[in-house]
Order: C-alpha cells, then structure tokens, then sequence
C-alpha cells in the first residue's frame, strides 16, 4: 500500500511526498526491490544524484538482474556524461530483458555521444525491431545516418519519426529541414522548417535551430526579405541568443543593410564574444569600410591568436582597401620557414601590382590563378597589370572570365571599366563603372573613375557628384579630392 501510494504520487509530481512514501515502504519490507528502483527514479527528479544512484546500486545488489534498476542507474549515470559506465548497466538490462527498447535506444544515444554512430546505428536497429513504432528510436537512427553521411537513410528515419508522432514531435521535422537543405529540395525544407517551428510551440521545445534553419532555405531561394523576417522573429523570441543575433546580421548583410547588421552584430558579441562573432563584426566593419573600428577587432584577434588565418587575410583585404600597401606586405609577407599559402600569395601578388611591381606581380599572380582559379581577386589584378602593360584584348579575356563567375564583382568591373575605356567603348566603360558602384557602394575608386568619364564627356557636374562620393567614403582619395577641388574651383561664379 506504502509502494502503491508513493507510485500515486509520483505520477501527481508530488516527488517529495512519494519518496516519504517509498521510504516507508522499505522500512517495513526490505526486500520490495519496486521501491528501491522508483526511490532511486524520485531521488534522480530532485537532483539528488548521489543518493539516487547508491539507492539503484543497492538495488542490483539486492536482486541480480533487475532490469529496472539497472537501467534507470545507467540513465543517471549517462546524466552525468559517465557514458561508459552507462553503457555497461544498459548491457546488464538487455543480458536479462533483450529487448528492451529504451535501453537499446539509450546505448545507441550514449555510443553516439562517444562519436561512434556506427555502433549507435545498430543500437538504434535493436530499439526499433524491439518496438518498431518508437518515435525516438527513429529520430536517433535519422541522427546517426546523418553523421554517417547516408543522407538517403536519415531522411527515411525522420520522417517515419514525423509519422509516428505528427502532433507534437518538432525535432524530426528541423532534422528533415536540414536533410532537404542538404539536398537541394528547397522548397520542401522550407516546409519542415515552418512545421518544426509550428509544433516546437506544443511540445516545450523552442529553439533558434529551426528559425535559422528557415531563414537559410529563404535564403536559398533567393527571398532574403523572408529570411530576414524569419530572423527578426528569432531575435524578438529569443533576445539572448548570440546565434540568433548572428544569423540575423548575416541575413540583414545579405540583403545589403549594413548598419543594421552591425547592430545585430554588436549585440551578439555582447552576448558572447567569441572569435567567431567578433571576426564577423570586424568583417562588416570592413565591408562598410569603417577602418577605424575593423582594424582593432583583427588585431586582438591575431594578437590572441597569430594562427587565426581568416583575421589575417581579412585584415590584409583591409588594408589593401585602405591603399596601405606597405602594412599590407608586412602582414603577408612569409616569415622564415613559413610557406604562404593561395590566398595570401594572391594578396601579395595584388600588393606588389599597386606598388608599382610588374615584373614580381606578374609572375606570382599566374602562379595563384593557374593553381586555384577561385581567387577571383587575383584574376582580376592579374587582367588589370596585362592592361596596363598595354594588352587590351589579353586583359579583356581575364576581367571576362571573372565576371562569368561572378558578374557582380565589383573590382572586376571596376578593371572592366578601364578596358573598355581603353578600348574606346566609352558606353560600355561607364556602365561598368556604375555596376562596380552597385556592386559595392562603399568602395571608393569606382566612383573616382566613373567622375574621370563623366568628366573626360564634359559632363561636369555628373562628375562632381561622383567625386564627391568617392571623397566622402574615402577622405584621403588624392585623385577625387584634387579633381573635386579643381572642378569646383573652374566652375562659373553665379
């Protein structure tokens, strides 16, 4: 009667009344092992752990075999992430009751949190032959294929999982999200993405995951104005969330709100200022040419970290930007015994073009693009050198082969410009020259060489404008800064 009521009120979460109960259950028969188990399930409910787990030892010592025992000992063993220990007492309930679903099920979790998902798999096989319509049997095995990489299998998983429980299951429909993502369905991750965020309302468990994970399949599809709301959402749920706040600067940058994700930006490296976050931080800083505040930000992250490859290229992008060659070179010079890689060999390469190198730029800017064509960068300053070398049609090749790529970089229709200039197509120079501008509103010297056009066809006030704008991103510009004085100089006295 003791063990009766004590299971009475457990189940009406009155832990404390039900462990009095079980207590005096044992009190006056020592051999009820049933309350023994449950004592050491009620102790687990109020966090105490250790009198729950010397409780449910005592247990298996008083009845050898007990499957409840040593099962619920090996969920709290595996609570405390003792996952070999827990793996052992899951081996002892299934040695007496081999089918026990949630065992295999739990060994399969506790083989997986030992980065051993093959193991985990067949721990997930035995859990579902033992109980095929166990929903998070399922869902584990859908995590598992997906480490393995069998996409095919995990899809299945999860949305038997979905089938199984359809009205309160969210987490198979973010896992599926990501599947469909990872294949290509679009518009189907979309879906699961909403539904996951849908039901993650009833079953308790409301994260940023499937926020984000929405926000990256609008994304995908083009609809940056849906990922962005999607994420503000997130944000306005969950204003603590460094993740969130990250998600949505990256959104809010990709839709060319540059302001507006610094913000999202700073306020995520307030919540958590990992490298990650301060590195994007520095990265719009630097996008939005803000010089001043993107500088300090790489700086003590390599100061901190001198490895920290992607600060490094960054801030050496920056200071190219900013026409500070000399520093630029510094940074990406090779060290004694160090090797350079692609990357920064292109950078280098772009400095000694622009300090008046040829003859070192050339040859190192043919080696970056014959051994890794991506550096778009490179083939663009390498078409740039060959035209100043006075090969037009060579250049021309290049700064095309840069725009099929990538149609809307801007120092490649920058040099585009100046080809077709050259060349005489004066038309087709100043369309390029205000597609770089698009491109990158923040980039100074498009604007510069579209004012000497503009100005070049007696289009002066055109061209004041453009200088103008080509002054106020960068004040230190010698060549807009001397052409808007002097035009304005020379213009008529009303």
């Amino acid at each position: 009667m003791r063990f009766n009521l004590g299971e009475a009120l457990q189940r009406a979460s009155r832990t404390d009344d039900a462990i009095e109960a079980y207590r005096e259950a044992l009190k006056l028969d020592a051999k009820l092992n049933v309350a023994r188990v449950n004592l050491g399930k009620a102790l687990a409910e109020k966090g105490l752990n250790g009198e729950a787990k010397e409780t449910l030892r005592e247990a298996t010592r008083q009845k050898l075999g007990d499957t409840e025992a040593h099962y619920n000992l090996g969920v709290l063993l595996m609570r405390e992430n003792d996952l070999d220990g827990a793996i052992a007492e899951y081996q002892r309930t299934l040695a007496a009751a081999p089918k026990h679903a949630s065992a295999h099920n739990n060994m399969g979790v506790a083989f997986n949190e030992k980065g051993d998902p093959r193991k985990a798999t067949d721990a997930f096989l035995k859990a579902i032959a033992a109980d095929p319509k166990f929903a998070e049997a399922h869902f584990n095995l859908g995590l598992a294929y997906y480490q393995l990489g069998d996409f095919a299998r995990a899809t299945k998983a999860f949305e038997k999982a979905v089938v199984l429980e359809p009205q309160r299951s969210s987490g198979p429909y973010t896992q599926l999200g990501h599947l469909y993502l990872t294949q290509g369905k679009k518009k189907q991750a979309v879906e699961a993405f909403k539904t996951a965020i849908e039901k993650s309302a009833e079953d308790g468990k409301k994260t940023t995951e499937a926020y984000q994970g929405l926000a990256r399949a609008w994304l995908s599809l083009g609809k940056a104005d849906e990922a962005v709301a999607t994420l503000k959402t997130a944000v306005g749920a969950f204003p603590k969330d460094a993740s969130a706040r990250a998600a949505y600067g990256e959104a809010l940058r990709a839709k060319g709100d540059l302001d507006g994700a610094i913000a999202e930006y700073e306020e995520g490296v307030k919540l958590a200022p990992t490298p990650e976050n301060r590195l994007a931080l520095a990265d719009v800083y630097a996008q939005k040419r803000v010089g001043a505040k993107a500088q300090p930000l790489y700086k003590a992250l390599l100061d901190e970290d001198p490895t920290n490859r992607a600060a490094k290229l960054a801030l050496a992008d920056l200071l190219l930007a900013m026409g500070d060659y000399v520093a630029a070179e510094g940074l990406l010079k090779p060290k004694d015994g160090e090797e350079a890689d692609t990357a920064a060999l292109a950078r280098l390469g772009i400095v000694h073009s622009r300090r008046g190198r040829p003859e070192l730029a050339v040859s190192e800017l043919e080696a970056v693009v014959a051994k890794d064509p991506a550096q778009l960068e490179a083939r663009a300053e390498l078409g740039f050198i060959y035209l100043r070398g006075g090969d037009g049609a060579k250049a021309r090749k290049v700064l095309t082969s840069v725009l099929s790529v990538d149609p809307r970089h801007s120092l490649g229709l920058l040099y585009m410009g100046h080809t077709l200039y050259q060349q005489g197509n004066t038309k087709g120079a100043e369309k390029s020259f205000r597609n770089a501008v698009q491109a990158d509103p923040n980039f100074a010297e498009p604007h510069n060489a579209l004012g000497q056009l503009l100005e070049a066809t007696k289009r002066i006030d055109e061209a004041k404008d453009a200088y103008k704008m080509a002054v106020q991103l960068q004040p230190d510009h010698p060549d807009a800064r001397d052409a808007l004085k002097r035009l304005t100089a020379s213009a008529p006295k009303p």
